[in-house]
């Protein structure tokens, strides 16, 4: 009889035991399976984020540019003003973010992304200083030089923002942002002595 106690009492504490262990590993699994989903929720969430601010930055500019370019046939004075100064206050906002723009697409879509917004930056920059000449050229009663170059690069930076657009929101889509991007996407993260080279 006491061997049945003492098998019953073993086979209680085993039970018991085994059972709660069991119970806890499943039980965390869960949690981080969890932790997890939210993560990857949340990490979505701040791309889709990124990409709406970026895109709707790219596209004010750029139309802000070419409603500058409109008027600039205009022999109507406060018009041209007034769509250059909504370009200029454009631009301000553009270049407050610049580098925070950068470094959120890094993160969150890879170096590929990174360096295809470095090439719009350099079309737009390259688009401001055309547009600023034919601005000068105009108010000096000159023909305004630079438009055709002008007109056919927005032109250009539209496609471009188009495409961009497009490939933040299928990198979405699929699920490729943030720490779910292959590694070999990932922007490798120097420290600010060696990116400066000190």
């Amino acid at each position: 009889m006491s061997d049945q106690v003492t098998l019953l009492v073993l086979g209680f504490v085993l039970t018991t035991v085994v059972g709660g262990l069991l119970g806890y590993v499943f039980q965390r699994r869960a949690w981080s399976h969890q932790y997890d989903v939210q993560r990857r929720s949340a990490e979505r969430r701040a791309a889709a984020s990124a990409l709406d601010e970026l895109t709707n930055v790219l596209d004010k500019r750029r139309y802000r540019m070419l409603t500058t370019c409109w008027r600039l046939d205009t022999p109507d004075e406060p018009e041209l003003d007034d769509a250059v100064a909504a370009y200029r206050a454009v631009l301000e906002e553009w270049n407050d973010g610049l580098n925070r723009r950068l470094a959120l697409v890094a993160t969150h879509f890879g170096s590929d992304m990174k360096r295809d917004l470095e090439v719009i930056y350099e079309e737009y920059q390259r688009a401001g200083q055309l547009l600023e000449q034919a601005i000068r050229d105009r108010r000096a009663g000159e023909r305004a030089s630079g438009r055709a170059a002008l007109s056919e690069l927005l032109d250009q930076l539209d496609l471009r923002n188009y495409t961009f657009a497009e490939a933040g929101l299928a990198a979405l889509i699929a699920g490729r942002v943030g720490s779910d991007l292959p590694l070999a996407e990932r922007r490798q993260v120097r420290s600010v002595n060696q990116r400066l080279g000190t």
